[in-house]
C-alpha cells in the first residue's frame, strides 16, 4: 500500500520510496530499471526528483508503446488492457497521448541489438516492430539533456542475463557523470 504522503504515486513506487527510507538508504540515488522497471524508475524520478541524480534504463518499456505498436500492426499487443483506465493502471498512455517528462540528470538507455522473436502473425512484421522499439528507446534517451542511447549488440531483451557488463558499465558511467556535476 502507498505510504502516507504518497497519494497519487503508483503503489510500487511509493513502496520503493518507503523501503529505501525505512532501510536508511539515503539519497542521492542512481536508479536502474529493466523492461517495465523502466517505468517505475522514471515515475520515481518524476515524483522524487531531489532524490535521483542519474538513471540507467535497460531495454525499457515506454508509456506510448501499446498504441504505437498497435499503429504499426493492429492487434499486435495482446494480454494488456486496451482501455484508458487499464492502460493507466499499467503506467501506459492512451492512444495519441504523448509522454511529457523531461529531466537534466545523467541518463543512459540501453537497447537490445538482436531482434526479439515475435509470435504468430506479428513475426511477419518484426522489422517494423523493431524499428518502433528503437524509436521509443531514442525517445527515452532524449528525455534528458544528458541522455545517451547505447545498443547492446549481442543481446536480446534480457540484457541483465545476456550482457550484465553492459549494465555495470552504464551504471559506472552515470555515477561518474553525477560526480562531475
Amino acid at each position: 500500500s502507498a505510504a502516507g504522503g504518497d497519494e497519487g504515486v503508483p503503489e510500487n513506487v511509493a513502496d520503493l520510496h518507503a523501503l529505501l527510507h525505512n532501510a536508511g538508504v539515503t539519497p542521492p540515488y542512481v536508479l536502474v530499471g529493466h523492461s517495465s522497471g523502466g517505468f517505475r524508475v522514471r515515475q520515481y524520478q518524476s515524483r522524487f526528483p531531489a532524490e535521483v541524480v542519474g538513471m540507467v534504463l535497460v531495454d525499457s518499456a515506454h508509456e506510448e508503446q501499446v498504441w504505437r505498436f498497435n499503429d504499426v500492426l493492429a492487434g499486435s499487443v495482446r494480454g494488456i488492457p486496451q482501455d484508458a483506465a487499464g492502460l493507466a493502471r499499467l503506467g501506459m498512455l492512451p492512444p495519441r497521448e504523448r509522454l511529457q517528462s523531461h529531466t537534466t540528470i545523467p541518463l543512459i538507455v540501453l537497447e537490445h541489438g538482436k531482434p526479439i522473436p515475435l509470435p504468430g502473425p506479428a513475426a511477419a512484421h518484426s522489422e517494423l516492430i523493431e524499428k518502433m522499439m528503437h524509436v521509443l528507446q531514442q525517445d527515452l534517451a532524449s528525455r534528458s539533456t544528458q541522455g545517451e542511447l547505447r545498443t547492446v549488440a549481442d543481446s536480446g531483451h534480457d540484457i541483465p542475463a545476456e550482457d550484465p557488463e553492459a549494465i555495470t558499465k552504464a551504471i559506472r558511467d552515470v555515477v561518474t557523470r553525477t560526480r562531475h556535476q
